[in-house]
């Protein structure tokens, strides 16, 4: 069965594994890395629901704590880089977790990398139009009700 040109299942896992096999990670210990494997998840998940709308699809869950820590996205040119665009060249993309405060635009920045990766993966126009504000809600519902900052 096909809804919009999408197949009936997506595999949100799989989806998520690809994505970041797409960037890089880096913490201090295990528990940072359960904390960002958490949040980066979360959101993931969270966008999968949002570009597709299948209610079926895995839920970001509630109350993800990201309180003394923070999520921070550094991007370096690197010949070797996993994003390769013709004219920007090669660049590698880090999340990195340590003690501090997660501000809320850095997860507005994650959340838009994520969603232009499911957008491409999927061949999903944004919506414009009223569309387009609903979208814009559906975004800031995501963060404030699923994230503690």
């Amino acid at each position: 069965m096909m809804d919009r040109g999408m197949p009936a299942r997506i595999d949100s896992e799989q989806e998520y594994q690809w994505f970041m096999d797409t960037v890089s990670t880096q913490y201090d210990n295990q528990e940072d890395n359960l904390k960002l494997t958490e949040a980066l998840s979360g959101l993931f998940y969270g966008v999968m629901r949002i570009v597709h709308g299948y209610s079926w699809l895995k839920e970001c869950p509630k109350g993800i704590d990201l309180r003394g820590k923070k999520i921070s996205v550094v991007i370096e040119q690197d010949e070797n880089g996993r994003m390769h665009n013709e004219i920007l060249g090669r660049w590698e993309m880090t999340f990195q977790i340590s003690e501090g405060q997660t501000s809320e635009d850095t997860l507005k920045s994650i959340l838009s990398v994520m969603e232009k990766f499911v957008r491409s993966r999927f061949s999903v126009k944004e919506p414009d139009g009223l569309d387009a504000i609903a979208l814009e809600y559906k975004r800031g519902a995501l963060l404030k009700d699923h994230f503690i900052l």
